[in-house]
C-alpha cells in the first residue's frame, strides 16, 4: 500500500498525511498564497511522477485507497487520477499542450489538484491566479501567462466576466462551483462527464510548473520551475528525516516508518 493519505483541510486547519503514523505539516495556506504555495506543489509534483505509472497504480493504489479529502468530499486514486484524465482530454481537444499554461483562479479544494494533475499530464503548466485580484489584476495575469484554459471559482464570476472580452487567448473558461455557469464558460463537472481519459504521455524533467508572486514591487511575475528542481527540493525536506528523495512508491511507502 501507498501507506499516505493527503488530507486537504479547511483555511487554517492542519495539513497532515496520514499513514502508519500521522505527521503533522503544519496549517495550509490559501492556495493564491504565493510562494508559501511552493511546498505543497513539490509534493504535487513528485507524487504524479512516481504514481502516473498504469502497473503501479493497479497493483499499490487500488480502487479503494483514499487520495485526497476536502471537506466531505473524498476521492481514491483511481477516482483522482480519473477525473484528472478526462479534464486533460477535454483541454488536449482544445489544442493545449506541451509548452501552453492553465491558469487556477480556485480557492482550497479537490479540483484545485485535478486540474493541477490534468495540466501535468498534457505536459502543459499549471499557474496560481490570487483569488483577491480585482479585474484589471486578472486580466493582467491571466494575458501575461498567456494561459490556454482559465479555471475560476464561481465567486470570481463576475470579474472574469468583466475582463473576458480582452483575454482572447484563452480557449477555454471552466466554472467550478455550484453556482449558476455562465453561458461563456463550461462547467466543470460537465466536462468530466463528457470526456474520455486522455491517453498518458511521456513527460520531462523540463515541464514547467509557473508560481505567480504576490508583486509587492509592481506587477505579479512568474517564476517557471522546471519539475526536476521541484522534485530536488523535495530532498531537502526529506533531509532532516535521514531519508533519501524516493524513486518508488514502494519507497515512499517506508518514510514514516
Amino acid at each position: 500500500e501507498l501507506g499516505g493519505l493527503l488530507l486537504l483541510p479547511r483555511l487554517g486547519e492542519p495539513l497532515e498525511v496520514v499513514g502508519l503514523q500521522r505527521v503533522h505539516l503544519g496549517v495550509l495556506p490559501r492556495l493564491g498564497d504565493g510562494d508559501r504555495l511552493l511546498p505543497l506543489v513539490q509534493l504535487l509534483v513528485h507524487l504524479h511522477r512516481l504514481l502516473d505509472q498504469p502497473l503501479l497504480q493497479q497493483q499499490l493504489l487500488g480502487a479503494r485507497q483514499l487520495a485526497a479529502q476536502h471537506g466531505d468530499v473524498a476521492r481514491t486514486w483511481t477516482e483522482f487520477d480519473d477525473r484528472a484524465a478526462r479534464l486533460a482530454a477535454a483541454l488536449e481537444a482544445d489544442g493545449i499542450g506541451a509548452g501552453d499554461n492553465v491558469a487556477c483562479a480556485l480557492y482550497n479544494g479537490n479540483e484545485y489538484l485535478e486540474v493541477e494533475f490534468a495540466a501535468f499530464k498534457l505536459r502543459a503548466a499549471p499557474c496560481n491566479v490570487n483569488y483577491r485580484y480585482v479585474e484589471n489584476e486578472l486580466a493582467y495575469l491571466i494575458d501575461n501567462s498567456d494561459a490556454k484554459a482559465v479555471f475560476f471559482d464561481d465567486t470570481l464570476t463576475e470579474r472574469f466576466d468583466a475582463v473576458r472580452p480582452h483575454l482572447t487567448k484563452v480557449r477555454r473558461w471552466v466554472h467550478v462551483g455550484d453556482g449558476e455557469c455562465p453561458d461563456w464558460a463550461d462547467r466543470y463537472e460537465g466536462i468530466i462527464a463528457a470526456s474520455m481519459p486522455a491517453a498518458r504521455c511521456d513527460r520531462s524533467a523540463d515541464d514547467l510548473w509557473i508560481l505567480y508572486t504576490g508583486g509587492t514591487t509592481g506587477h505579479p511575475k512568474g517564476v517557471m520551475w522546471p519539475h526536476a528542481s521541484l522534485v530536488g527540493l523535495t530532498a531537502r525536506t526529506l533531509a532532516p528525516l535521514g531519508v533519501e528523495i524516493p524513486s518508488t512508491p514502494q519507497e515512499v511507502a517506508t518514510i514514516d516508518r
